[in-house]
């Protein structure tokens, strides 16, 4: 991913997945440790090496709070943090989890959080922006991508290519 943030400045990536038995607070904690130790310097990694270690010898998986110290500790060597945290919606029990525990204990991060709608009791005194694709974007996109991938040929009906596109921009609903 590319980014313009300043440097020494890391942005890190969510993406929540519904009914992804893998996406537990702990992955998604650890998702984030990792982004970051690839991001930052070799030290970063050396400070880590020990809870990878320990877990490794008892062929067990760490605990959120270690693996939150950790992230705290490797995030100290930046000046500030970004974190995407992207479809909230899909997996909202585990992004609000993570979302509580990245406020309450990194104070220097800044969050964008994108959903389909806006998960009011999480946030207050935000920020918010709201963004909807509008029926010819869909539909450029949609002639631009549908014909690309054989396995979704549509003949040379005029009539049937407009009630796909049709169909597909209705339950877009601005998405």
């Amino acid at each position: 991913m590319k980014t313009t943030s300043p440097p020494g400045c890391p942005v890190l990536c969510i993406f929540c997945e519904r009914e992804n038995e893998n996406q537990t607070v702990e992955n998604l904690t650890a998702s984030l440790l990792k982004q970051l130790i690839l991001y930052g310097p070799v030290t970063a990694a050396e400070q880590c090496k020990s809870l990878y270690q320990k877990h490794k010898f008892k062929q067990t998986y760490p605990h959120v709070d270690e693996i939150f110290s950790e992230l705290e500790k490797t995030l100290n060597a930046h000046p500030a943090c970004y974190i995407v945290l992207d479809a909230f919606d899909e997996n909202e029990v585990h992004a609000r989890k993570i979302i509580q525990l990245l406020q309450k204990r990194l104070k220097s991060i800044k969050l964008l959080v994108t959903s389909r709608y806006k998960p009011y009791p999480y946030f207050s005194g935000v920020s918010e922006c709201i963004i909807k694709a509008r029926s010819e974007d869909i539909e450029k996109y949609l002639q631009e991508t549908i014909p690309s991938h054989s396995i979704y040929s549509i003949p040379n009906n005029e009539e049937l290519w407009h009630k796909v596109i049709t169909k597909i921009q209705i339950q877009a609903g601005g998405m």
